[in-house]
């Protein structure tokens, strides 16, 4: 994959059995759209996705192989904070994954199971597949930090080995040019570290139960130095099973985020001691919000697919606190919340509310 505008050289390591053998190329969308060379430089104007076709002749016919570019638009990416979590059993469309086995091997949604006693994770299940020397990844959408000198990634993950000896990998990778080359982001634990501060080594299948099995990792000043003012960021999560052992155990992946360290300090000083309880919750819930001057506050709630509803109710002022009520006749299905708290003259902060059956 490449960006828009940008080109890319295709190398062909066809055997046409003759010295009177040829090549063709044949580029959808690309400029040139056929050749005849050995190696081509290939610009792709538009955005898309393109076939390549490689025809070779010689004095025991013709044969051909068609393979795909991703040609992206690059920019106008996701703005900070964004924030991906998995509680609501589903998984974002704008999340690309790749090398999933229909047969069971990859990324997928596990329900009831989360990071901070949430309902729902990312994980592999490699106990259950025979996973040995086979690997997994997911790509974000891309990201616009254009704006944003101090930008920072935090995730959970939790993990454990199946043996001492299990030599498993795991890397976050990253491109600043549509995939055209991906780089692994430095200073990443390997993954004996992270069983030693999650899951440990087990010979059963893991899955982790309860904080202490999970380990917030937080990315901020390599993560700032590489990607501050950087218009076109885009993120890979990966990780490969050990070929040279029988029997891989689980990984997990969740809450992952990702904000602008200077704003998210500007809105801490702006809005102080914000407690919402009990979150997640079985039936209704409340907000308490430092401050009694209402009029200067914005407070708003949406689903998971970003509609707006009107189900926030003010319910007392009272020493020195608002308080506000969700949910308080049960009328909210379960799933996934966001309550969007704007003070007058600051950021907004968004903070996600779990309602469970």
């Amino acid at each position: 994959s490449i960006c828009k505008g940008d080109s890319i050289k295709f190398y062909s390591q066809s055997k046409t059995g003759g010295k009177n053998g040829s090549i063709r190329w044949f580029f959808e969308g690309g400029i040139p759209a056929v050749s005849s060379d050995s190696i081509v430089d290939v610009t792709y104007a538009e955005a898309g996705e393109y076939k390549v076709t490689l025809t070779i002749s010689g004095q025991n016919g013709t044969d051909s192989l068609t393979k795909f570019i991703k040609v992206y638009d690059g920019y106008g990416g996701q703005k900070t904070p964004h924030f991906y979590n998995f509680d609501d059993g589903k998984i974002p469309s704008e999340i690309q994954f790749f090398k999933n086995d229909p047969n069971g091997f990859g990324w997928q949604i596990l329900e009831n199971i989360g990071a901070n006693d949430t309902g729902g994770c990312l994980y592999l299940d490699n106990a259950s597949t025979n996973s040995k020397g086979r690997n997994a990844y997911f790509e974000t959408p891309f990201f616009d930090f254009s704006d944003n000198s101090k930008p920072s990634m935090s995730f959970y993950y939790a993990y454990a080995k199946n043996s001492e000896a299990q030599a498993d990998s795991f890397r976050l990778e990253y491109t600043l040019d549509c995939g055209k080359t991906w780089r692994v982001f430095p200073g990443m634990p390997g993954t004996n570290t992270m069983a030693n501060l999650t899951g440990g080594v087990n010979s059963s299948a893991f899955f982790p139960n309860g904080p202490d099995q999970w380990r917030k990792l937080t990315l901020s000043n390599t993560f700032q130095a590489l990607f501050k003012n950087k218009s076109n960021v885009k993120f890979r999560f990966y990780f490969g099973a050990d070929s040279s052992i029988d029997g891989t155990n689980n990984f997990f992946i969740d809450e992952i985020n990702i904000i602008n360290v200077s704003i998210t300090a500007i809105q801490d000083q702006a809005i102080q001691n914000i407690i919402i309880h009990p979150n997640p919750s079985t039936s209704s819930v409340t907000i308490e919000i430092q401050g009694t001057d209402r009029d200067s506050y914005e407070i708003g709630l949406s689903n998971s697919t970003g509609q707006k509803l009107d189900e926030i109710r003010l319910i007392s002022v009272a020493d020195d606190k608002m308080r506000f009520t969700i949910n308080d006749t049960h009328q909210l299905s379960a799933g996934l919340y966001f309550v969007k708290i704007k003070k007058s003259g600051f950021p907004e902060i968004v903070k996600r509310i779990v309602i469970l059956n």
